[in-house]
């Protein structure tokens, strides 16, 4: 599921950079962060895999120009009629209210109704004066007094409540404050689902108060056809920053005043009682409260086989500066040798030094901020597993070069225990691809900026096998280079698939790349749990592919896992055994699949299919459409073309020349028109659901 972030045209850039900072520490483990704008909000399908809308703070007079109409009203109904969530901070706050007072009579006076109303009263601001649009001067600490009977839950087995703060909370907690407003007569409006989940302890002149500093209000939502299963919406709006980190902020941009050492002392509770709101709202953050951020691991150049170290190493040291780095397109890279007696502490500290804002700034094309990745060549040794805890060198390349018998793919890989993307690393250091041969794989344990399709971010918790590929194909190959997409997510399938007794672990294809399984609660249907991501490009003589890979191996959140879906099934050899009589033996049950045995038979797939693919029998895609279509999920599915006319079209197949979705018409009985008809679609840019709004061309 994602959790949608604004951040258009009246977001200030630092509330954006905090939410997306507290959320992603919070929620990264099991749900997308995505940034999005108010074309996205009117125009794509979006309600559907969203789990939560969030609203910055900043102005909220361009969200009133940009949103208002069709963005608004899907807004609303995602809540009320959908079961949705709407976090609205600061201005977010102010924006979902019915109506906004901001500075009456004074300079940067704002008044007006709003169209969201999920407060049916006034937001009022400002709470403290000394605001002053896009800076932290008027900025201040503030005590906050939490409503705590809100935040408890019943146990369900009759006992006592328990609740969603942590045990020890205190009565009062220092929050980031800058602008914000309270909401007038909130406790009167109780009869209309409002409840105040905190108030101001003071007012502006230090007097006690009990103004809604923080509300919410719960929409029951009734079962329907198109949806069920009853529901829960809920809006929660401040006045406040409870998103605000006081470890990232300057000290010295308020006035002489200690906000930034106040909110520090506090700064666990903030973070409990983020996580509080959103439990309450039903979402499911890290247990833990969240990790910080961790630093950027070494990356670790390693082979398998001995003899081809100098074709690998040389190139790569040529390219270094006096210094002993590389300056590339993207990131800077501190080479050196890697040996046995090197610890981590002796590490140049540079590579550790990752800052949220940079971490961001990777996500952009156009970001000129790199990082200082320190790339350790293993010309003696493979990495011990002391160094690398998470990936066991020795076991991977053990079982690609013995069991799988793998002659190129994988045989040298470059792994990072945390890395900021695999594919970025491969992709925009354009030197560094230049140098490496084709085969060589980038292979993290975590990533913290990854990226799926769209540049969406693909969550990469620890327990998921995640690598880049660089593949060169050349110009002159016979098969379109557009099915290898098709060819890697086959592959992530077969290599499970194809394993002895594992032919029933209900791993499937969603069209173009993405690797679904059955849910094995039996209820929540198909869920995502692996994706592919190709990036390419042109020389004169050949393709450069960089082929992404991700599956959640032994992390069940946030769907489920492969290792998860082998619990299940051996559950079930073990309840059918029983009926008859019988109890299995460990070793008639399915054993879990390490992350190194995945990635190397992942390896051996892709290899075995690109040397059909490209070799001197090839036949484009078609010897593998029988497999493909056997695993994939839409054959003789029924979609409908927008762009024409609504017509109904039936799945037929990916056509043979640019891989598309080939589809037949039909009628309203699902039967073939006559004269037959055939399109092919493709996606219209959406970043939800490659399978709605489908953009259609003719062929016959």
């Amino acid at each position: 599921m994602n959790v949608l972030v604004y951040s258009a045209d009246g977001v200030a850039r630092t509330s954006l950079n905090q939410t997306l900072s507290t959320l992603r520490r919070l929620l990264s483990d099991s749900y997308a962060i995505i940034s999005v704008d108010a074309k996205v909000l009117a125009q794509e399908p979006w309600e559907g895999s969203t789990a939560l809308l969030v609203m910055p703070g900043g102005r909220d007079l361009p969200y009133v120009r940009d949103l208002a109409g069709v963005a608004n009203r899907r807004i609303i109904d995602y809540v009320t009629q959908r079961g949705g969530r709407y976090l609205g901070l600061c201005a977010g706050g102010y924006y979902g209210s019915s109506e906004v007072e901001f500075e009456k009579g004074q300079r940067l006076e704002v008044l007006g109704s709003r169209e969201l109303k999920f407060f049916p009263g006034k937001c009022v601001g400002t709470m403290y004066p000394g605001f002053v649009y896009d800076s932290e001067r008027g900025a201040k600490a503030v005590p906050i007094k939490v409503n705590k009977d809100h935040f408890s839950v019943p146990t369900g087995d009759g006992e006592a409540s328990s609740s969603l703060l942590a045990a020890g909370f205190p009565d009062t907690l220092p929050v980031y404050y800058n602008g914000g407003g309270f909401f007038e007569g909130a406790h009167e409006l109780v009869s209309k689902g409002v409840n105040v989940l905190a108030t101001y302890v003071k007012d502006a002149e230090g007097n006690p108060s009990d103004k809604a500093a923080v509300v919410s209000r719960k929409y029951v939502v009734h079962p329907t056809t198109s949806n069920p299963s009853p529901s829960t919406g809920v809006a929660v709006l401040t006045g406040i920053h409870p998103e605000y980190d006081p470890s990232s902020l300057d000290p010295l941009s308020y006035n002489g005043m200690d906000v930034v050492g106040v909110l520090r002392d506090t700064d666990h509770w903030r973070l409990a009682f983020m996580s509080a709101l959103l439990r309450y709202m039903g979402l499911k953050p890290t247990a833990n409260g969240g990790d910080i951020i961790p630093p950027l691991s070494p990356l670790f150049l390693s082979s398998s086989d001995p003899a081809a170290q100098f074709n690998l190493f040389s190139p790569i040291v040529s390219l270094r500066s006096t210094a002993g780095t590389i300056k590339d397109s993207r990131d800077t890279f501190i080479v050196s040798e890697h040996t046995l007696d090197v610890s981590p502490r002796l590490l140049p500290t540079a590579a550790a030094d990752v800052t949220v804002n940079k971490i961001e700034a990777s996500r952009k094309e156009s970001s000129e901020d790199d990082h200082q990745l320190h790339l350790l060549l293993c010309t003696r040794s493979l990495p011990q597993k002391m160094r690398t805890p998470l990936f066991d060198h020795a076991k991977y390349y053990s079982e690609l070069v013995y069991v799988y018998g793998v002659q190129s793919l994988g045989r040298s890989i470059m792994y990072g225990e945390a890395v900021t993307s695999t594919q970025t690393i491969l992709d925009k250091n354009l030197k560094l691809q230049s140098k490496l041969p084709s085969g060589v794989a980038c292979v993290a344990s975590r990533q913290l900026a990854g990226l799926g399709r769209g540049r969406n971010p693909w969550i990469s918790p620890v327990g998921s096998v995640m690598f880049s590929l660089l593949l060169r194909h050349p110009l002159t190959a016979k098969s379109p280079v557009i099915f290898i997409q098709y060819l890697a997510a086959l592959a992530v399938v077969e290599a499970v698939r194809t394993r002895k007794g594992y032919q029933d672990i209900p791993l499937r294809l969603k069209w173009p790349n993405d690797i679904y399984a059955e849910h094995p609660d039996g209820k929540s249907g198909l869920v995502k749990i692996g994706g592919v991501l190709v990036n390419f490009s042109i020389t004169d003589r050949e393709f450069t592919l960089v082929i992404g890979i991700g599956v959640n191996t032994t992390n069940e959140r946030p769907t489920t896992s492969i290792n998860h879906l082998i619990d299940a099934h051996n559950q079930k050899l073990k309840a059918a055994a029983e009926a008859s009589g019988r109890t299995l033996s460990d070793s008639e049950l399915l054993a879990p699949i390490s992350h190194e045995s995945l990635l190397a038979s992942i390896m051996s797939a892709i290899e075995e299919y690109y040397k059909l693919f490209t070799g001197p029998m090839a036949d484009g895609f078609r010897p593998f459409e029988a497999t493909y279509y056997k695993r994939w999920l839409h054959s003789n599915k029924i979609v409908t073309l927008g762009d024409h006319n609504n017509q109904k079209a039936r799945i037929d197949g990916i056509s043979s020349s640019y891989g598309l979705l080939k589809c037949v018409a039909v009628d309203d009985n699902g039967r073939d028109l006559i004269p037959r008809q055939v399109f092919e679609l493709q996606p219209d840019g959406n970043s939800f659901d490659m399978m709605r709004g489908l953009v259609a061309r003719k062929t016959k």
